[in-house]
């Protein structure tokens, strides 16, 4: 039952309290309307005064805006002046120093013409004097041309010449070899003849037994002979001696080896003897003229003869004491 009874009591006193409640927080809400009305009304006046206020200092700016921008406008017309006015200092000075240096332009421009027309004189000198070295040159290469051709044409021809002479030089060596080699022959025969002479066998009857032999019989000996005979070859000559007091001894023979034989440049003379003497060499053409000789030339080495020799036949004489040897050397080019 208390338990219903505070909940009625409660009810009770909500029921009542509320519209109680209500009506004072309506004035309460009034009266802060009213409050608030007024300070908006206040708000606003002071809200209009600031407005005002700002007003006259927008228009106290705005002519201060419109003085400096007057001050502005005459400052930048004053600059603008000045600005033109150096321009036209600028243009006059630019224009003074352009026409300096077109002067100067214009006096290098004639300095350049004039060392030009020099030069080109010059150079006109140089070509004439060069054109004319050059057919002074053109001129002596042509006589040097011609006379070289001249020179190799008769050069040519000398040459022909020489060939022709050697040929002829060649032709008459053979020819004389061949009649040297005819004319030997008779000529040994006269030779054993006039030793025979020598030696008695004509015209001495003591060797004959009677006055009418002259040359004594077939199975005679000879007596008081003394004949030398002399044996030569192309390369290697040898000499010996018979008589009636002298006895061959092949070891004391004289022998002389020519190499090369033929040959192209000069002749090697190898010298053998039992004799240590000196020799002497001479070198005969077929005509018998000495071309060459060497004298007291020691034994036991190589003797060079003929190196200037021209080609054909020619005859090493070697002598040694009594003793010689002929041989024949051949030179071909």
């Amino acid at each position: 039952m208390s338990k219903k009874i505070i909940f009625f009591l409660a009810f009770v006193f909500y029921f009542c309290y509320l519209p109680a409640t209500g009506q004072v927080k309506k004035d309460i809400d009034n009266k802060a309307i009213q409050q608030q009305e007024m300070l908006l009304g206040k708000r606003q006046q002071e809200e209009l005064l600031r407005q005002q206020q700002q007003k006259i200092l927008l228009e106290k700016q705005k002519e201060q805006l419109a003085e400096k921008e007057k001050a502005l406008l005459r400052l930048q017309y004053e600059k603008k002046e000045i600005e033109l006015d150096n321009e036209k200092k600028q243009q006059s000075a630019l224009l003074q120093k352009n026409q300096l240096q077109a002067q100067y332009e214009e006096a290098v421009r004639d300095k350049q013409i004039t060392s030009q027309k020099a030069e080109l004189a010059y150079n006109r000198r140089w070509l004439l004097f060069l054109g004319m070295l050059a057919i002074l040159v053109i001129i002596i290469s042509s006589i040097i041309y011609i006379n070289q051709r001249k020179t190799k044409r008769l050069n040519k021809l000398i040459f022909i010449q020489n060939n022709e002479l050697e040929k002829i030089s060649m032709v008459k060596d053979r020819v004389l070899s061949v009649v040297g080699h005819d004319m030997r022959t008779p000529l040994n025969i006269l030779l054993s003849f006039t030793q025979l002479l020598k030696g008695a066998h004509i015209g001495n009857n003591s060797c004959g037994g009677n006055g009418t032999d002259r040359l004594g019989s077939c199975d005679q000996a000879p007596c008081n002979t003394a004949m030398t005979s002399s044996i030569v070859s192309t390369s290697t000559g040898k000499l010996s001696k018979e008589g009636p007091d002298a006895v061959e001894d092949p070891s004391d023979a004289l022998t002389v080896t020519v190499a090369p034989n033929p040959s192209t440049t000069d002749f090697g003379l190898i010298v053998k003897s039992k004799s240590q003497a000196a020799v002497t060499v001479r070198v005969l053409d077929v005509n018998g003229r000495v071309v060459d000789a060497l004298y007291q030339v020691g034994i036991g080495s190589t003797i060079h003869v003929g190196g200037k020799l021209a080609s054909g036949m020619y005859f090493a004489h070697v002598v040694q004491g009594n003793k010689q040897v002929v041989a024949k050397l051949v030179k071909v080019k």
